[in-house]
């Protein structure tokens, strides 16, 4: 188990590290279309950038799979039974392991810790995802759900969209592939005009034709297992881009004024107090960076996007030089090692072998007399794939060989009985005693028992009647108030709501109303001139001396009274 682990982990570690020039290659490529063919559609762009995306994942899985050793992971379970020369291979191949592959230890957990985070986020936005569905109703007005219906004819979907109102968004929405839903803010009823709502409903429904949702999906998965990779995110910058111009493109060929579009975004922008969409939504608006190139792309009909500023050059090339230096100083140090490691094997297969033939042949040889003379005076041994004479046991360089081996072999004999091994193997069985006194402890087995106990005790009261009867009663419950909303009478209700609602935007519309209105604000206007002339002022003026006169008059005679 340990050495695949091991196994798995270096392969993920190497493929990580390869990951990063594979992507400044891709990038490279696509950046390069794009400057070539600068007259590329929208979708055309989307599509290359998209392609990209799946090719570099693909790369890195295949990349993973391929060094894999499944060799070693096959043979991890032989006992150890290896003769000396082949020990000493062993401990020169894993003192000769490339210094960067030491590093993978925390690389690849840092990186399984990178992926639980990403998931853990992408968990949470597709909750919110459903929260928000949960959360709409679909009372929409009739002029919104004609418009709504004209639109999806005219863009040929054959799908069941619906249109849901919500108060939990700022912006409209598009989700879902097999039941796909465009929501709308619930604040834009008051305030859109019925042109600019249009134009939104159309850029949702492009989301929906171009089965968006679901491509969104597959490159969030790619972003989270790729999340180390800057250019992952950099292709993804492009396929967001690429993604909103497309459907811009698609709404600004069925609608007659173009104007009435960047209107739209506008005040989406300006009705917009923060951004809340979820990550797995698709917004009408997008980045607020983004909303002004998009609105001079719809105004002055320029359908093209600008990769060649200066900004975004400078940063992809540096991305790319670093990554290729970083290639650069890991990868010759690798091959060096790789070819070392592959020459140690395969000289150590031959010795082998040879050790093994010669074993065979001594074992096997008539060493009587007749048979000496014959083979005294040149005796070779075969194998399979070497020839072996006797000159060579009689070679300097043999008789090294085999001091080596022997010292080898003293070397591992040492190790094995050393003070130190055997306190390590002492210490493993102690371990393997306390692991064992704990799982046969009294205690251990009370906890196991607690924990049936509690597992009992939940089975029995989700078995229970109670139970049962509490999720019959909330599901009637449910059924009920479904049943309500869904009644002949909730619909009357609700068409007698709108009814009224028109009435009274008739009857505030109507000439005889306009006309009552003016005649109020005539009278009004008369009264204000009627009030602000000479002769009202004169009038004023006048009552204000006789008062004056009056009260003079009254004080004169009071005090004349008095004696």
């Amino acid at each position: 188990m340990e050495t695949l682990i091991s196994s798995v982990s270096t392969a993920l570690g190497w493929s990580l590290l390869h990951s990063l020039w594979q992507g400044a290659a891709i990038y490279l490529i696509l950046f390069g279309l794009y400057l070539a063919i600068p007259g590329l559609r929208a979708t055309t762009k989307h599509n290359l950038a998209l392609a990209a995306q799946v090719t570099l994942f693909f790369c890195f899985v295949y990349t993973f799979f391929d060094l894999i050793d499944y060799r070693t992971t096959q043979e991890s379970a032989t006992p150890l039974s290896l003769k000396n020369e082949e020990l000493f291979y062993i401990d020169y191949l894993h003192e000769k392991q490339s210094s960067i592959q030491h590093y993978f230890m925390y690389i690849v957990p840092l990186y399984l810790l990178g992926i639980l985070v990403q998931s853990i986020s992408c968990t949470r936005s597709y909750l919110q995802v459903k929260s928000l569905k949960r959360k709409t109703t679909d009372h929409i007005p009739s002029a919104w759900q004609e418009q709504f219906t004209h639109s999806i004819q005219r863009l040929g979907i054959t799908k069941n969209v619906r249109l849901l109102l919500s108060d939990q968004i700022f912006e409209p929405l598009a989700m879902g592939f097999f039941r796909p839903v465009v929501i709308f803010p619930v604040a834009y009823i008051n305030k859109m005009a019925l042109a600019e709502v249009e134009a939104l409903i159309l850029h949702e429904l492009a989301h929906i034709k171009r089965n968006d949702y679901l491509l969104n999906i597959m490159k969030i998965v790619m972003e989270t297992i790729l999340f180390f990779n800057p250019f992952i995110w950099l292709i993804s910058r492009h396929i967001q881009t690429e993604r909103e111009q497309a459907c811009d493109d698609s709404v600004v060929s069925l609608l007659p004024q173009q104007i009435n579009y960047a209107k739209a975004l506008l005040t989406v922008e300006l009705l917009k107090k923060e951004a809340s969409s979820p990550r797995m939504s698709l917004a009408a608006s997008g980045t607020q960076h983004k909303l002004l190139q998009r609105i001079k792309r719809i105004t002055q009909a320029k359908m093209e996007t600008s990769y060649t500023t200066i900004k975004h050059q400078l940063v992809a090339s540096l991305m790319v030089l670093f990554t290729l230096v970083s290639v650069a100083w890991t990868q010759p140090n690798s091959k060096k090692e790789v070819n070392k490691t592959d020459a140690a094997i395969t000289k150590t297969n031959i010795e082998t072998n040879e050790l093994a033939t010669l074993s065979s042949q001594y074992n096997n040889t008539d060493w009587s007399d007749d048979s000496l003379d014959n083979w005294a005076s040149d005796i070779v041994l075969t194998t399979d794939t070497n020839k072996i004479t006797t000159k060579k046991f009689e070679s300097p360089e043999w008789h090294a060989y085999i001091a080596k081996i022997e010292e080898n072999a003293r070397k591992v004999e040492e190790k094995f009985n050393s003070p130190e091994w055997h306190a390590h193997i002492a210490k493993i069985e102690e371990n393997a005693r306390k692991v064992e006194e704990k799982f046969n402890s009294p205690e251990w087995h009370a906890h196991i028992a607690k924990i049936e106990e509690n597992a009992r005790k939940v089975e029995e009261k989700f078995n229970s009647p109670e139970w049962h009867a509490h999720i019959a009663k909330i599901e009637e419950n449910a059924r009920k108030v479904e049943e309500k909303f869904n009644s002949p009478e909730w619909h009357a209700h609700i068409a007698k709501i709108e009814e009224n609602a028109r009435k009274v935007e008739e009857k505030f519309n109507s000439p005889e109303w306009l006309a009552h209105i003016a005649k109020i604000e005539e009278n009004a206007r008369k009264v204000e001139e009627k009030f602000n002339s000479p002769e009202w002022l004169a009038h004023i003026t006048k009552i204000e001396e006789n008062a004056r006169n009056l009260a003079k008059d009254i004080l004169d005679s009071k005090y004349k009274k008095k004696p």
